[in-house]
């Protein structure tokens, strides 16, 4: 496994890129925007661990205590509750960043996905991919349970595979003359559910309880799973040969949809050129284990976010119920907000920062929502996906700058903005009165004007 690069070389500590902008003006607005969001009051971690504005390598203090040599100072005491400081130079964001490293050495071309498949790792979600099959969805799986020393399970999911294939059962023995508990595939910690839809609505539905409560419960018996729990379910585009949609409120517990794609022709030709590359994910060996995975999820938890890019993604959230009639049938759930934060934390501590930038919220923007939202019948008339569709919310939702109070709260529920969108002309704005959204609510995102409206 070659792995002459550093993390610190690596495309995952790049700053992220939003969507549907130029790269200078996102990086431009994150370093003027990080000096609000990294001192404001309360930006310092609750646990008081050893922390450093940007990498280890850009500020001495950290270079002190990054490590445990001569000079290296002791940590002042964590207070009680708080268990792991969030320290991005820390030897844990290191070890993380090299296996991104190694993953982006066995999924060529897509460093962004492969990130974001990370962040939610580290976040504590499940993740769903969906796309055509043989573009590496199962590669990827298996390489990261690899890397990261996860116990993992395959189930291919097919329609007769029974729920207590994955939750276990009850079985009767006669020499005990009781009954034993047989765990079924659930019981580990990275689960790959390999064409999730292709299986029943009921059998599908028995991943609900272990998704969002960590448990399974047969026949009254309610059991923890291990810790940490990652689903990662691949399915087929819909309309393809024997697949069945996911219940909405299923694909509401996934923290991430993301889509491989086709390699680039880069890429492609060196797939074409080592055969060896389909087998490379079965000879990794692990750089972290179970516990350096929990102790970085809770790590992540500790990076600060200030409240007014709260607002921002409470803002983009409330945008996708404003649309356009036609253009989005069902807007994304209250979850999409608290997922959407809890990515863009891991997104951060993974670049070495203890504190989020509006760049982090952008980011993860798409991945988070894309599954949550229903495309209406004039998205489906113009052929737009939800990508597209969210892609002009993102742009229509002004980015909060230092000092603006744009997303910050404003004392009346239902402002998504204060100013007009940014794109085309595509805006969001438009409230009911008292501040609560209705259908009737102009400033919508899609709305065509000829010249710019003030609200």
């Amino acid at each position: 496994m070659d792995t002459a690069r550093t993390p610190s070389q690596s495309s995952s500590t790049s700053r992220p890129m939003r969507h549907g902008t130029d790269t200078r003006d996102s990086d431009a607005r994150a370093a003027s925007a990080r000096e609000t969001f990294a001192d404001a009051p309360g930006a310092r971690l609750r646990a008081h661990g050893p922390t450093a504005r940007g990498t280890a390598g850009d500020n001495p203090d950290a270079r002190r205590t990054a490590g445990k040599g001569p000079g290296a100072r002791e940590a002042p005491a964590a207070r009680p509750g708080a268990t792991v400081p969030a320290d991005p130079g820390s030897r844990l964001c290191r070890a993380l960043n090299q296996v991104l490293l190694s993953l982006n050495q066995v999924v060529l071309g897509k460093e962004q996905t492969v990130r974001h498949v990370l962040a939610v790792l580290v976040a504590g979600g499940h993740v769903l991919l969906e796309d055509v099959p043989g573009v590496g969805k199962t590669t990827l799986a298996v390489a990261l349970a690899r890397l990261t020393g996860l116990s993992w399970r395959r189930v291919q999911f097919t329609p007769d595979v029974l729920p207590s294939d994955l939750t276990g059962f009850t079985l009767y023995r006669r020499e005990t003359g009781d009954f034993a508990y047989q765990p079924g595939a659930l019981a580990c910690n990275l689960l790959l559910a390999d064409e999730l839809n292709r299986t029943s609505p009921k059998t599908q539905a028995a991943l609900l309880e272990a998704m969002e409560e960590r448990q399974v419960t047969v026949d009254g018996v309610t059991r923890p799973l291990p810790e940490p729990f990652f689903v990662v379910a691949t399915q087929n585009p819909l309309g393809a040969e024997g697949t069945q949609p996911l219940p909405h409120a299923e694909a509401d517990r996934f923290m991430a949809s993301l889509s491989l794609g086709y390699p680039d022709r880069a890429s492609e030709m060196e797939l074409a050129r080592s055969d060896r590359l389909a087998g490379r994910a079965a000879g990794l060996e692990a750089v972290v284990g179970p516990g350096e995975i929990a102790e970085a999820q809770r790590a992540a938890e500790q990076i600060f976010v200030h409240q007014t890019l709260l607002g921002y993604a409470v803002d983009l959230v409330r945008a996708t119920r404003r649309a356009v009639p036609g253009l989005l049938a069902l807007g994304a759930s209250p979850r999409a907000s608290i997922d959407i934060v809890r990515m863009a934390r891991a997104v951060a501590w993974l670049a070495g920062r203890d504190y989020v930038v509006p760049a982090d919220v952008a980011d993860v923007f798409v991945a988070a929502v894309r599954h949550r939202v229903v495309l209406g019948p004039k998205a489906r008339a113009e052929g737009l996906d939800a990508e597209a569709v969210l892609g002009q919310v993102l742009a229509a939702v002004p980015v909060p700058a230092p000092g603006s109070k744009a997303a910050a709260p404003h004392g009346r529920e239902g402002r998504a903005a204060d100013a007009p969108a940014a794109l085309g002309d595509n805006r969001v704005g438009g409230r009911a009165p008292g501040g609560t959204e209705s259908p009737g609510d102009t400033g919508r995102v899609g709305r065509r004007s000829s010249r710019p409206r003030r609200l």
